[in-house]
């Protein structure tokens, strides 16, 4: 009777558990797959408005300047963080008005809208419901703003 050796169990149970390791997605680095800028460039153009890149932009409550997007002639300023923590705390800090944070208040020229998304959060400050609408559509509900 011919006798075949088996590998040793040894290895699998080693290798297993850093297979997992290498597998799991850490919400704190990007890999590739989290909603970006571009992503929110090409859902909002695949939505028929018309989009173009901007200048730089700052606010006081985010600690990294943004890019301004034109949506339809309409000024949308887009905050990418580092991560999905960075994003999610920035968006914490933001009353629920979206009238700034416990620090900082803004007398905005419209009613702010502000959208979170993974890594972005977008700021729009106006009424043109194409943008409001599309950006709820693609981001999800407004987390602040009137």
């Amino acid at each position: 009777m011919l006798r075949r050796r088996r590998a040793p169990a040894r290895g699998a149970a080693l290798l297993g558990p850093l297979v997992l390791l290498a597998c799991a997605t850490n919400p704190t680095r990007p890999a590739g797959d989290f909603f970006d800028r571009q992503a929110l460039v090409a859902a909002l153009q695949g939505r028929g408005l018309a989009v173009s890149t901007g200048a730089t932009v700052e606010q006081p409550f985010f600690p990294m300047p943004g890019r301004t997007l034109l949506v339809d002639g309409e000024d949308v300023q887009v905050f990418e963080f580092g991560s999905v923590d960075a994003a999610q705390s920035a968006a914490g800090a933001i009353v629920p008005d979206g009238g700034g944070t416990a620090t900082v208040s803004i007398l905005w020229v419209g009613p702010p809208h502000f959208y979170r998304r993974d890594l972005v959060i977008a700021l729009y400050v106006g009424s043109h419901s194409p943008v409001t609408t599309g950006l709820a559509a693609i981001m999800g509900p407004q987390f602040a703003g009137r």
